[in-house]
Order: structure tokens, then C-alpha cells, then sequence
């Protein structure tokens, strides 16, 4: 079992080249020879089986490069990275650059090589606002050190554990000047983590609950332990979250994560669907034009839509296909249907017809609740306690010193 801090693999960039910026001089070894690497932009071109630095030519580097370089304060390296929503944020990092060849794209992956204490410092105030009270700071760096510790085991064999975007993995931001409480945060929770049957749980959390979490169980059934065999749903069960609501008023989020309402053109709801299905080949799923949608199905535990009906006409047919509550979600916007806890769901006649529903809730619910940390701690609990209200099972355990 784990013993020491790891050191993690956190997924940049890939592409035919990448891109990088090394803020002072390094070196990188390749095939017993040393080479140094001039300060500023360095480009790696992926080159039949191997990579290729386009400063020093033609000479084929290998599959794997490791490139060292001395800090300025804490930063080792900065790049231009590609968000999924098309944002491309210029991000500074403390870790070490590496570029792996992936064989089966024949890309150039850029990965940082990274402490997990320092990573964590790079997305405990990225997921969580700094100046929240430092007990939720806490119990936001046990839940990502968890988190990040599974998927160092799960994927330990691989060049990269860890994406450094949230909609894989967790919000990270690379190195930015680090408030105080959260560097307290970190240094009082040090190799701290959730732990079931001895392995790291898959820690997930979201923004709120909207009263009750959901049920790992139905989000994610499949949710294996580092040994891919110890069942991790139990660990992470529906429960009443009466802080949520309090929370939210405190915080001024009441039309946000509290009570929501969202209203979507039938015509975008079509688009989305259509593009969702293109994207998910495997699941056999075909949208036409979009008439009407409703919850078809509930989880009797947390209430959660669990199926949405979806009226359509397509090929001169009208169909009525069922989809996964949360995929709906997602392929709608989950900014805009914050949740699958929906109060009411109805088609308005205006504009072409449009779907409105109103909800409870941000996030997919599963696990801690970060609005209701923040109430939690500041009505006197500690992180033990809000770790212990929604990962019921689970033992806190100190990994590393």
C-alpha cells in the first residue's frame, strides 16, 4: 500500500506537436545523451516511434522524454492548454515537463510530473473558494487527496494519472500564490485520506445537493477500488443534507444552487440531443426533431429523474426514446439543468415550443456537498464531521507523513 507521497502524472496537452514554456534553462536525456534546452518555447513534434524537439533538430529523442529544469520561486514551467469549452487558459506549473509518445494516435501527450501535495494546491482553491472556513477547506483536501490517490492506483501504469480539466477529473489550476488557509488546510490534513477495505475511495463531491444527496449506486454502479474489485458505491449512499438550503442562503446562491429554473428552445434541446448521440455511438441512441420531454422514471431513494422520455419525430415517425437522467444533463448543458433533482418539468407553447424545468440542486449530488461543507463549518463542525455525514463507512486514514 501507499506509504510515501506519490509523485502523479497530471494530462496537459496532446496533439502531432506540443508546446511548452520552460522558464529557465534545462536539460532532457535521450538514449545516454544529454541535451540543454534554452529557456522560452519548446516544441515536441511526435515522429514515427519516437519525439523530436524541434530546437535540436532532426535527432529522433525516443518515446519518453523526462526534461529537468531549475524553478523560478515556484514555477518550473508554464503552457497554453485547451478546455473542452473551448476556453484556452495560460496556465504556470511547479512540477517537471514530460512528453510521452502515444503509440496508438501517434500524438505527443504532455504531462507534469508533480507531488501530490503540490498538486493538491493547485486544486483545493480551485474547487473551493480560499476563503471559506477552514474546516470545509479541509475536508476539500481530504476529499481530493482521495480522489487523486484512486486514480494514481487505478491508472499507476499509464504516462498520466490525473486531467488537469474538471470535466474528467478536478478543477486544477497549476501554481498561483496560495492563501493561507488553504495552505493550513493542507498542511493540518497532510497524507490524510478516506480509505474502505484499506484502498483510497473515489472520493466524488459536487456543489450542492439541494437537500439530498444521490446515491453513488446509480450514478456510478461500476465504481471499483484501486484493486478494480472492492465495490466503492457503499461508501457514498443518499442521504438527507438539511445544510444545503442554509448554506445557499448564506452564501446568496438560492437562485443558483438552491431552487433553479431553466428554459430551453425544444429546437436547442433537439440540437443537443442530436449532437450527443453523434458524439455517443455506443449507445445506440437517434434524436430527430424534439416535441415534448418528461421524467419517465425516478430513484426511490434520493427522488432523482433517473429516466427522461423523449418525444420526437423522425424518418415521419414519432418515437418516444428513453435516456439516462444525468446524460440528459450533460447533453443539454449541465450549467443550465444544474441537476437531475427536478421539481417540474413542462413544455411552454411559445417561441416553437419550449422545455422548462425547475430543479433542486448543482451538481451530479454524489458524495460532499461544498455548499453544505461551508455551512457545516461554519456552525461549529469539523472536517471529520462533514467527511464522516457524507462518506458514512469510510475510515480516515493517514497515508504518508
Amino acid at each position: 500500500m501507499i506509504d510515501r507521497e506519490p509523485q502523479l502524472g497530471v494530462f496537459l496537452a496532446s496533439g502531432p506537436t506540443v508546446t511548452f514554456t520552460l522558464l529557465q534553462e534545462g536539460d532532457v536525456e535521450a538514449a545516454g545523451q544529454q541535451y540543454r534546452l534554452p529557456a522560452g518555447a519548446v516544441t515536441v513534434q511526435a515522429y514515427g516511434a519516437g519525439l523530436r524537439i524541434a530546437s535540436l533538430g532532426r535527432i529522433n529523442l525516443g518515446p519518453h522524454l523526462q526534461i529537468h529544469a531549475p524553478a523560478v520561486g515556484r514555477r518550473v514551467f508554464a503552457a497554453t492548454l485547451q478546455a473542452p469549452d473551448g476556453k484556452r487558459p495560460h496556465l504556470e506549473f511547479a512540477g517537471q515537463p514530460e512528453v510521452h509518445l502515444d503509440s496508438a494516435s501517434r500524438k505527443a501527450v504532455l504531462v507534469e510530473r508533480i507531488g501530490m501535495e503540490t498538486y493538491l494546491a493547485g486544486v483545493v482553491p480551485t474547487e473551493m473558494n480560499p476563503g471559506w472556513p477552514l474546516e470545509a477547506l479541509k475536508a476539500q483536501a481530504v476529499v481530493a487527496r482521495s480522489y487523486a490517490l484512486d486514480r494514481f492506483l487505478q491508472n499507476r501504469n499509464d504516462a498520466w494519472q490525473l486531467h488537469w480539466h474538471y470535466t474528467v477529473d478536478m478543477a486544477y489550476s497549476g501554481v498561483k500564490p496560495l492563501a493561507a488557509r488553504v495552505g493550513t488546510a493542507l498542511e493540518q490534513t497532510r497524507g490524510d485520506v478516506l480509505a474502505w477495505h484499506g484502498l483510497p475511495v473515489p472520493t466524488l463531491f459536487h456543489a450542492c445537493s439541494g437537500g439530498r444527496t444521490e446515491s453513488a449506486a446509480h450514478f456510478r454502479p461500476d465504481l471499483k477500488g484501486g484493486d478494480k474489485l472492492t465495490d466503492m458505491t457503499v461508501v457514498m449512499p443518499s442521504i438527507e443534507d438539511p445544510a444545503a438550503e442554509a448554506g445557499t442562503r448564506a452564501l446568496g446562491m438560492q437562485a443558483t444552487h438552491w431552487e433553479w429554473r431553466a428554459t430551453l428552445p425544444m429546437r436547442s434541446v433537439s440540437a443537443a440531443l442530436q449532437d450527443w448521440a453523434e458524439a455517443h455511438p455506443r449507445q445506440n441512441l437517434v434524436f430527430g426533431t424534439v416535441d415534448a420531454v418528461r421524467p419517465a422514471a425516478r430513484f426511490p431513494d434520493s427522488g432523482r429523474v433517473s429516466k427522461v422520455a423523449i418525444r420526437h419525430r423522425l424518418r415521419g415517425k414519432e418515437l418516444e426514446t428513453l435516456m439516462d437522467g444525468n446524460d440528459f444533463r450533460l447533453a443539454v448543458g449541465p450549467g443550465v439543468v444544474r441537476s437531475t433533482n427536478w421539481l417540474s418539468c413542462t413544455i411552454a407553447a411559445h417561441d416553437g415550443g419550449t422545455l422548462v424545468i425547475a430543479g433542486r440542486g448543482y451538481g451530479h449530488g454524489v458524495g460532499m456537498s461544498q455548499v453544505s461543507a461551508y455551512q457545516l463549518a461554519k456552525t461549529g463542525n469539523g472536517a471529520d464531521d462533514i467527511l464522516r455525514l457524507f462518506y458514512p463507512v469510510a475510515a480516515l486514514v493517514k497515508m504518508w507523513p
